[in-house]
């Protein structure tokens, strides 16, 4: 008797010497549930994706929409690669128990719904799983602005941006402006509003709600509404009124669960057509959501890579947990996006902005743009409009902004962006007295303002001056109105081509060079 107990005594200890294995891949959240529970949860293998990256970036493609669709197959051979053991034991548990799991190429990752300690002890005996952790529920902040059915326009925001005089001056400048295409991951938006119907994308390609799969944008919320209606709205409420805008719904009800916040990453990345193509990817993507607790979290790093990968530039709100330094919040503080704090009328930092620096000791926030009461679109009607606070208002004047410099340089990359946001910024802002890491407010660049508050004149100026539209041609348009033209002018040294349109009831004459009365 004594020699059995001795025996079920050592095995005992040996299972929980392996179980002690395999614990540290799990989050401590999901080791506190060994008792029982269910927990949605995702799985991470050895086997990343930084290998595909690298190796999709070494190659030659002749189209942007070739490497989207490369970056898609590859990533998806390699995730069902990687997987494999991970997807066998869920689709037998599925046919008896109907576990409910998706797999993410973004990241190489599993999501699973419900699982149990069963099934988690189960998969991190498999070798090539690297952890297992909990699904991350981030929450909007909840709007405390003011309803208003005002007739817009002369924005105190936009006017402090110079956004208008922006647009003037590259609409003076260049003969051919690309229209840029601006991806927004929040809750939706209402796509009738009067400010936004117009340049919504549509199509196959201009929608995509992981929730509950609806064919036309909805927002329940308001939240996407209003920042969509920065980024592009009409009528005087937007930084870039002729950017088109497609939208994910990453959040629902005020949460946004991190399963749908990758799945809209996905989406963006290659937006799906019928037959399975990529439609196109947009070429900034504006984020005015992030974890009110975490810093430093590297949960969404892989979404992150994969858009640098396909030419898409990442802009993140930074938080709104208050000026004490070392305040900003994930995914803002991390590395590869473009993190924006927030400023008021008066130019000062708003006091719900969060500050620098990162964990890592790094400057954070890139830069700042208006964030106090700002005045745009609402969902509850089509001409409803609403003034709201956060850093997530100020992340679509960055978005907004950087469209604008798309349509002068469609081939703009992210460390382009970052240096005319920086190098255009305003540094003549209203200091509140305090600093971090010994660096004050006043010097740039800072962990209050970053390198300073965005404005669209200079950044488009600076940009302008590095890529001048040479007056090659003075003549009408092939194939278009015989009464438009090109025109030079000089700006800055340089010369640009502009369009200009000659009167009613007269052409322009390519011998005479000059507007002539008579029919085209």
């Amino acid at each position: 008797m004594r020699l059995l107990t001795i025996l079920a005594v050592a095995i005992i200890a040996l299972e929980d010497e392996g179980w002690a294995s395999t614990t540290f891949k799990i989050e401590s959240r999901l080791l506190s549930r060994r008792s029982g529970g269910k927990a949605n949860i995702f799985i991470s293998f050895y086997n990343g994706t930084n290998y595909i990256l690298e190796h999709v970036g070494k190659s030659r493609f002749g189209t942007r929409s070739e490497k989207q669709n490369a970056v898609r197959s590859r990533l998806i051979a390699h995730a069902e690669q990687s997987q494999v053991k991970v997807r066998d034991y869920l689709h037998h548990r599925s046919r008896t128990q109907g576990t409910e799991f998706q797999s993410l190429w973004i990241t190489n990752q599993v999501y699973i719904k419900d699982a149990t300690f069963a099934d988690i002890t189960a998969l991190v005996d498999l070798p090539e799983v690297k952890s297992v952790t909990e699904e991350k529920i981030i929450q909007l902040d909840n709007s405390v602005g003011v309803l208003a059915k005002p007739t817009p326009g002369d924005e105190w925001n936009l006017q402090k941006i110079q956004a208008p005089e922006g647009i003037s001056l590259w609409k003076a400048s260049s003969p051919a402006v690309a229209v840029p295409l601006v991806g927004i991951i929040d809750s939706g938006c209402r796509q009738t509003h009067e400010a936004l119907r117009d340049n919504w994308v549509g199509g196959e390609t201009g929608w995509f709600d992981p929730y509950d799969n609806t064919q036309l944008p909805v927002d329940t919320d308001g939240h996407g509404t209003h920042v969509t209606g920065t980024i592009c709205g009409k009528g005087g409420i937007g930084v870039y009124p002729d950017a088109r805008w497609m939208a994910c719904r990453g959040c629902k009800g005020g949460d946004c669960g991190a399963a749908q916040l990758l799945q809209c990453a996905q989406y963006m990345t290659c937006p799906r057509r019928p037959d399975g193509s990529c439609g196109t990817a947009p070429k900034i993507v504006s984020n005015s959501w992030g974890d009110r607790v975490d810093q430093n979290d590297p949960w969404f790093d892989g979404a992150i890579a994969t858009w640098h990968s396909v030419g898409i530039i990442p802009v993140f709100a930074i938080g709104n947990s208050g000026s004490a330094c070392g305040s900003v919040r994930s995914p803002g503080d991390r590395n590869g996006v473009i993190g924006v704090g927030s400023t008021t009328e008066i130019d000062a930092l708003s006091t719900f902005s969060s500050v620098g620096p990162t964990v890592d000791g790094r400057i954070k926030p890139e830069i700042s743009a208006p964030g106090s009461n700002i005045l745009s679109a609402y969902y509850e009607s089509d001409t409803d409009y609403f003034t709201d606070s956060g850093t997530s208002m100020a992340c679509p004047h960055v978005s907004g902004l950087i469209a604008m410099l798309v349509a002068v340089k469609p081939t703009l990359t992210y460390d382009e962006a970052m240096r005319y946001l920086k190098d255009g910024a305003d540094r003549n802002l209203v200091s509140s007295g305090g600093s971090c890491n010994n660096i004050p407010d006043t010097d740039f660049p800072n962990y209050q303002f970053g390198s300073g508050r965005v404005n669209a004149l200079k950044s488009l100026r600076l940009l302008l001056n590095d890529n001048p539209f040479r007056c090659t041609v003075v003549g009408t348009f092939a194939n278009a109105d015989c009464r438009k033209y090109y025109r030079c002018v000089q700006i800055g040294g340089n010369l640009y081509t502009y369009v200009m349109t000659c009167p009613s009831g007269s052409y322009f004459n390519t011998g005479s060079k000059k507007c002539v009365l008579g029919a085209c």
